[in-house]
């Protein structure tokens, strides 16, 4: 109902994002396409699960992504089908990516205006720093907002690991700094696995609620690791880092099953980075 009410203040043709649903709050079903197909007709929606672990997307958002149920399963990420082997509109971790690459950039005062909100939303809980792991462009709204003078929560804005090239020249191009008290950069993100509440956090047993997929009846049920990005191993990712020592590598992951599979090259991003570094951050989502 929120999502029609709001299609129809929009002009045909524009995307609805973000979202932030929970199924656990409605019993536990995954949402599909079919719930909101009728509403959005002429818009593509594509809406995240609060821990950004998997997102919804309506049938106008397939198109626009070329999808259908020919479309190959992803290396760690998955493609919900429902028991005929059609999309339900759900895809989780890396395949969210098949319709990510589609989607249009907002313009930066929409974005502005975003960052406005949010920050007079953690300034009114007493909030004034955060550590933001994002992408180039939410660094690019930062930074513009910097430079307008419209900062009003600091920043450390961290980027995708398997961006660490981009970074370390970056940081050269700027003389070695890495900006100032308000806007800081240095910080990459990456990921080892998915989450609970999506279903996608390595385990070493099947999640006891979760139902079984029609074309891989025992592979998703415990999850899936997401590999490394390609370059990122111990000799590489110290020319990312730099001599400084002042920049920070981040993997989210959760126990026990991402030690075993994916130990080696965890452990050789971590072991490159200097301290101060962050180690593999478990969270509950």
């Amino acid at each position: 109902r929120r999502i029609g009410a709001h299609a129809r203040t929009l002009p045909a043709g524009r995307w609805i994002m973000n979202g932030d649903w929970d199924h656990t709050l409605w019993g536990g079903a995954l949402p599909t396409r079919a719930w909101i197909d009728s509403v959005t007709p002429d818009h593509p929606v594509w809406i995240n699960r609060l821990d950004g672990h998997m997102s919804l997307a309506n049938s106008a958002a397939l198109r626009a992504a070329g999808l259908t149920r020919e479309v190959a399963d992803v290396a760690g990420g998955e493609i919900v089908r429902d028991a005929a082997g059609e999309l339900t509109g759900v895809l989780k971790d890396n395949a969210m990516s098949l319709v990510d690459r589609v989607v249009p950039a907002p313009a930066m005062e929409q974005s502005l205006a975003a960052l406005d909100a949010a920050m007079r939303h953690v300034a009114a809980r007493g909030v004034t720093s955060v550590h933001h792991m994002g992408t180039w462009d939410d660094l690019a709204v930062f930074r513009a907002a910097r430079a307008a003078d419209r900062l009003r929560t600091r920043i450390y804005a961290a980027v995708p690991l398997a961006s660490w090239a981009r970074l370390r020249d970056t940081i050269a191009a700027q003389q070695g700094t890495r900006g100032d008290d308000w806007l800081h950069i240095g910080g990459l993100k990456g990921f080892v696995d998915g989450s609970l509440g999506s279903h996608t956090a390595a385990m070493l047993e099947p999640f006891t609620d979760k139902a079984s997929s029609l074309r891989h009846p025992t592979r998703w049920r415990r999850g899936c690791v997401v590999p490394m990005p390609r370059g990122c191993t111990s000799s590489c990712m110290p020319s990312a880092i730099g001599p400084s020592g002042r920049s920070s590598t981040c993997t989210s992951r959760w126990l026990p099953r991402t030690d075993r599979a994916t130990g080696d090259s965890a452990s050789n991003t971590r072991s490159t980075s200097p301290p101060p570094t962050c180690p593999a951050l478990p969270h509950s989502a």
